[in-house]
């Protein structure tokens, strides 16, 4: 018997944060955790066993809208409402912006930006039946300031920060809540599935030399944070449970020095450290 009747529907559930999320909410809630492919469910079922949870698993790509519609039937079968939308499915695209391709850009946004405005449109007629509803849209650090090789993921979350704004003044009388958790970095299943542009390192790139030592450094860098993403996981749950939200919350020491940083200084100061520190890097490469 679980101890709410709240239901809450996550995105990206077959790792990183949407997994222990999922797990940790359905000791308490009505949890619908979804996946693209119901094939890498193995770590989902090990950890439901673990923790000795139960929940709705159902197959969804947020690109791609007979999926989502099957998840509302389900949701609207079963429950008749929903409580809470937890956005957190995403991934990670790497590259210069001039090696990056418009289908690559194109996939980093559908995912990132356009799947969540999917998930909302979807689910907005489920939320508004409920007298407590919430969006959490999975922004990050990377959507208040941009750094090099990041821009197509830089993009895709100020484009999701933008959108949540305005969905945060349109949806606040309907009283539906709305608001942006910002993580750092931190050591879930993103740096393991990133995806570097296909250009990155070629003769063609104007950036040949950077991208060989960017890609020659990547596997060292994905091993390098070692925050716990429970830490992510106790503020979702947290949020879930809140009757009044705030619209951003930016977690992380890191994310939140490098967020006051980029908006308490002229964008010139801002701009020559973050040059600095990726010339810095560069220069590793060509001393060697």
């Amino acid at each position: 018997m679980k101890q709410s009747s709240q239901v809450v529907l996550i995105t990206g559930c077959s790792s990183g944060f949407g997994l222990l999320t999922a797990i940790e909410l359905a000791k308490k809630y009505h949890v619908i955790a979804t996946m693209r492919n119901l094939d890498s469910r193995k770590e989902f079922d090990r950890l439901c066993g673990i923790h000795q949870v139960s929940m709705d698993l159902l197959e969804l790509d947020v690109n791609d809208i007979n999926t989502i519609s099957n998840v509302v039937d389900v949701i609207e079968s079963k429950y008749g409402y929903l409580d809470v939308l937890i956005n957190n499915a995403g991934y990670l695209q790497l590259g210069f912006c001039c090696d990056i391709a418009i289908d690559e850009l194109e996939s980093q946004f559908q995912t990132n930006f356009f799947g969540c405005h999917r998930m909302i449109r979807s689910m907005i007629h489920l939320l508004s039946k409920s007298k407590q509803a919430k969006i959490i849209n999975l922004s990050s650090v990377a959507g208040l300031s941009s750094i090099p090789f990041m821009g197509a993921y830089n993009g895709s979350k100020f484009a999701l920060e933008g959108y949540s704004e305005s969905l945060y003044y349109e949806l606040k009388p309907k009283g539906i809540q709305v608001c942006l958790v910002e993580p750092g970095l931190y050591q879930t299943k993103i740096l393991e599935n990133l995806k570097i542009a296909n250009n990155t390192g070629q003769n063609q790139s104007l950036f040949k030399e950077s991208g060989d030592f960017i890609l020659s450094i990547l596997p060292s860098f994905k091993n390098r944070s070692s925050k716990d993403p429970l830490i992510v996981v106790r503020l979702l749950c947290s949020i879930v449970e809140k009757p009044r939200l705030r619209f951003r919350y930016l977690i992380g020491f890191t994310a939140q020095l490098r967020a006051v940083f980029r908006w308490s200084v002229p964008f010139s100061v801002y701009s020559y450290f973050v040059q600095l520190g990726f010339n810095l890097l560069l220069k590793k490469r060509f001393s060697k």
